[in-house]
């Protein structure tokens, strides 16, 4: 593997790829934006309630998406909240790739090819186009992968890639069961378990120190009231945009394996099995590439660290928000380094047939790039919509949405905060409310915008039902109706 020196070269180097992708691909209210959500959720909590900033989830993101804000504010840079976050991803992309090509050790080709690979799966490409908070935490988690991989582990380095992983992301801790066994062997049989223990006990401490630093600077009320710290770290578990893994049921493994496809190649069947078999084909073309690059098996040390990890990771997202994609993003991260790791020794008469596998992987990684359902992303179709809505009905509307979907994220992008129902019953409540009330309404919602998540279809078609039952409502006669440019199923406000 590289030295310290060599990755950070490698970091420069790639983020000439990756900081342009991240900056200038999608713009701010593309669609692609607001089909992954979170970054446009982050950026206008940073940019109008910071307050709230510090997500409990990963805390580390928003205290350096606060730094970079406050330079970019100072240098005059538009938005500069929704920037400070691409700014991250695109550096911690960079970082990412940079690990993973490492890996591959001085046959450099062909890791960096493994990396481009990762690096155009859907939901990379997308995350480090918008500005999510993952790709920080993926760099974190490799480079702390990294040093459990040392030939002798250094326990200061060590102890301090595992408070960085977990300050960037509170799931980090899945990986520790993974990582503790990769470094295990590097250690010095009579001093092992001293060690190991030793890493993991101040690694929480000051983890823990941090989270408790991280929670004096929100202002976080839940269902009326101030949380607890202990609240805090668990608050996604309870929210109302997290009912359905409460409520999937066995049903959560089907949405979960769909999951896959939507990682690898984009969503484009509502059919989970053939989803999950298309994300299946990326990973075995990935893994055939390596093979046919005449490697040899990894480490023993990183086939067991990776093992590891995906028998806790592959678990618990099944169950916490099986329908989210971003969660297979570390899982093809660990691909990526198997795959670099395998051609890092490759057989004797193995050039040749090297050569088939660094183009068939860069070929690959084109595809993914130019293939369907990307640019039709940088389309601006949602917002056209919902500004032609607030347009019709006002800035002084209240507009009603059900469930979070991506019509709400267009109106916080305006700076408009909806009122969200979690159900049809309490949307046509404050609907019915406003009409008797005389004041202007409008139920906002999204049905054909491009996606590259699995979660669409059912909030698309709830949407699309509320809005016929809206049609058929008593009381209703005297209300407008129009539908925006890019689908958007409808909205409605009193005659003015």
């Amino acid at each position: 593997m590289l030295t310290p020196v060599g990755v950070f070269r490698g970091t420069l180097i790639f983020s000439l790829l990756t900081l342009p992708w991240a900056l200038g691909f999608f713009a701010l209210d593309a669609d692609g934006p607001f089909s992954i959500h979170d970054s446009i959720i982050y950026g206008v909590i940073a940019e109008t309630e910071p307050g709230w900033q510090m997500n409990p989830h990963h805390p580390g993101f928003h205290a350096l998406q606060s730094g970079v804000q406050v330079i970019l504010s100072a240098c005059g840079v538009a938005h500069p909240g929704f920037m400070a976050a691409r700014v991250l991803a695109g550096i911690g992309a960079a970082i990412a790739l940079a690990l993973i090509a490492s890996m591959a050790g001085s046959r450099m080709l062909v890791g960096i090819a493994a990396a481009l690979v990762f690096a155009s799966a859907r939901i990379i490409s997308m995350e480090t186009a918008v500005g999510e908070t993952n790709l920080p935490g993926i760099a974190a988690a490799l480079w702390m992968f990294r040093e459990a991989l040392a030939a002798r582990p250094r326990c200061v380095s060590l102890t301090a890639s595992i408070v960085v992983a977990l300050w960037m992301r509170e799931d980090s801790i899945l990986l520790l069961p993974g990582v503790l066994a990769a470094a295990a062997p590097g250690f010095e049989a009579s001093l092992r378990w001293r060690r190991l223990m030793a890493v993991t006990a101040v690694a929480g401490l000051v983890t823990l120190a941090g989270y408790v630093l991280a929670f004096q600077f929100v202002e976080y009320l839940h269902e009326g009231r101030a949380i607890r710290f202990t609240e805090w770290l668990v608050l996604y578990a309870h929210v109302p945009q997290m009912a359905i893994t409460h409520s999937a049921g066995m049903e959560r493994l089907v949405i979960y394996a769909g999951s896959l496809g939507a990682a690898t190649v984009g969503q484009f069947d509502g059919n989970s099995w053939f989803s999950f078999a298309m994300g299946m084909l990326w990973c075995g073309a990935f893994l055939a590439a390596a093979w046919l690059g005449r490697g040899t098996l990894p480490a023993r040390r990183l086939l067991v660290g990776v093992a590891l990890m995906l028998a806790v990771r592959l678990p618990f997202f099944a169950w916490f928000e099986p329908e989210n994609c971003e969660w297979h993003a570390l899982h093809l991260a660990l691909l990526a380094v198997m795959v670099a790791a395998a051609l890092a020794e490759p057989k004797a008469g193995a050039r040749p047939a090297v050569g088939v596998a660094v183009l068939l992987l860069l070929l690959a990684a084109t595809a993914m790039i130019i293939g369907p359902g990307l640019l039709r992303l940088r389309e601006r179709t949602l917002i056209t919509g919902v500004e032609e809505v607030v347009a019709a009905a006002g800035r002084d509307a209240t507009f009603v949405v059900l469930t979070n979907d991506r019509a709400a994220h267009a109106l916080r992008y305006l700076h408009l905060f909806p009122v969200i129902c979690m159900d049809a019953a309490g949307a046509m409540g404050e609907i019915m409310r406003c009409v008797q009330q005389r004041t202007a309404v409008a139920f906002v919602t999204d049905r054909t915008v491009g996606n590259a998540l699995p979660w669409s279809g059912p909030l698309e078609r709830r949407g699309a039902e509320f809005i016929d039952a809206l049609r058929d409502t008593p009381g209703l006669a005297g209300v407008r109706w129009f539908t925006g440019p890019a689908g958007l199923c409808g909205a409605l406000s009193l005659t003015r």
